[in-house]
């Protein structure tokens, strides 16, 4: 897990399941959030 949150892997569809379902939330929630999260940073100065 370390190693996707300091970006040295690119994390695979099957590790987002396995998080989720880890979390028991739906993939979707944690790729809405990621993307929620990006728009943040980008508007940002």
């Amino acid at each position: 897990m370390g190693r996707i949150e300091r970006s040295d892997v690119a994390m695979s569809v099957g590790t987002l399941w396995q998080i989720a379902d880890a979390l028991g939330v739906p993939a979707s929630a944690l790729l809405q959030e990621a993307e929620q999260l990006a728009a943040k940073e980008d508007s940002q100065p």
